[in-house]
């Protein structure tokens, strides 16, 4: 039979608190909205902003829902001439 060997911690405890800080609400939802306007995954959005991708998905379709959609809107479109 084989010793069982427990092979080292790649990353310290302390690093990993340092990556899970959550950043303030108000900076993750503009963090979010950044992320969706420039049609980044819910998953990169979550890990952008700190939040699950539950959280990020209810924005994601808040921000549908309300019509922000940028392609909805229609603001990238180019204007077509007017005849007078």
């Amino acid at each position: 039979m084989y010793e069982l060997t427990v092979p080292p911690v790649s990353t310290s405890a302390e690093d990993d608190a340092a990556e899970t800080e959550k950043l303030p609400a108000d900076e993750a939802l503009n963090v979010i909205r950044t992320c969706w306007v420039m049609g980044e995954t819910i998953t990169e959005a979550a890990r952008k902003s700190t939040r699950s991708t539950s959280y990020v998905h209810k924005v994601y379709q808040r921000l549908r829902d309300q019509g922000s959609d940028p392609q909805a809107t229609g603001h990238d479109r180019v204007r077509e001439a007017v005849a007078v």
